[in-house]
């Protein structure tokens, strides 16, 4: 494609001449000049300016068919720069900040044995937020949770997740007494919200899924619960509950890898607890997500086959 292509593709996302203009270091009068090109070389008019900025029917079947143009684009780079010796190129992929801490540091060492070449590039966020990256090219995949079906994507299913209470035997102290040995016992074999309700909790953003999936937890429970901290990084929640802020729920995989090695603020081993839920049987499913039809240089695939390993251990 050429700059007056991609500078268009690049208005027709931002919405907005200045934003645009701006990401490519350009002025605004520049950037117009490009589209003016353009609409001058296809006898149509791109986008609306009043009353509000947008594309026309024409400007979005360009834009449609210059973002597939970029897609093939893309892909055929990947495929010449994977051939050869000295293999050279990036893997962009998306995951949330507590499964990259958990996954990545021994895959890392083992993937650069095989391709010193090769760069890694981790976006953090969340699966709404990085599907498009992915359906643009930006993100070659991601690894996390995905809840539904679509034709754009090609899914590697993984594992269901379910999710535990944790909770710090100092809390329990604090809220039961001489009765938070009954407490515990009493919660081993599941935990009821009302069974604990008098605990503060911490939860995800409402930006996430599973915050989503615990407010229909609380309202079957019965249970209006006292939020008292917001966080959608698991870690950072599980360093919360080990300083006996609250309780928090985490999913199952990262129980068992940050569990035992999260410290509190005081910096000393930590004394939680894992309970599972009584009457709750929500999961969410954990998967690598990429484009449909995209090409996937060997380099990318031994790094999914990497992960893959990794997350089943």
């Amino acid at each position: 494609m050429n700059t007056s292509q991609k500078y268009f593709l690049l208005v027709a996302e931002e919405l907005c001449m200045s934003s645009a203009s701006r990401k490519v270091y350009i002025s605004p009068q520049s950037m117009s000049s490009h589209i003016k090109k353009l609409e001058e070389q296809y006898g149509v008019q791109l986008f609306t300016r009043k009353p509000k900025f947008g594309l026309t029917p024409e400007g979005r079947i360009l834009y449609n068919s210059l973002r597939q143009i970029n897609l093939l684009e893309m892909d055929i780079d990947k495929q010449l720069a994977s051939v050869g010796e000295g293999i050279t190129g990036k893997v962009k992929f998306g995951i949330d900040i507590s499964r990259g801490k958990t996954l990545l540091q021994e895959i890392f060492d083992s993937f650069h044995k095989q391709y010193p070449g090769i760069r890694l590039e981790m976006i953090n966020g969340f699966t709404p937020d990085l599907l498009p990256k992915v359906m643009d090219g930006r993100l070659d995949f991601i690894f996390g949770t995905y809840w539904e079906n679509h034709s754009e994507f090609d899914v590697i299913p993984l594992q269901k997740e379910c999710y535990y209470y944790v909770v710090s035997d100092r809390l329990l102290k604090t809220y039961y007494g001489d009765e938070w040995k009954q407490k515990k016992e009493h919660i081993r074999s599941g935990v009821h919200m009302k069974d604990v309700d008098k605990i503060p909790i911490i939860i995800p953003t409402d930006a996430s899924y599973m915050n989503h999936q615990l407010a229909r937890l609380f309202q079957e429970h019965g249970v209006s619960p006292n939020v008292c901290f917001e966080s959608n990084v698991h870690s950072i929640n599980l360093e919360m509950t080990a300083s006996g802020y609250g309780a928090c729920f985490c999913p199952s995989m990262l129980i068992k890898s940050l569990s035992s090695t999260t410290v509190n603020y005081l910096g000393l081993k930590n004394d939680l607890g894992t309970y599972p839920l009584k009457n709750f049987n929500e999961s969410h499913d954990i998967s690598i997500v990429y484009r449909h039809g995209s090409y996937i240089p060997p380099y990318v695939q031994t790094f999914i086959d990497y992960l893959i390993q990794r997350y089943q251990q």
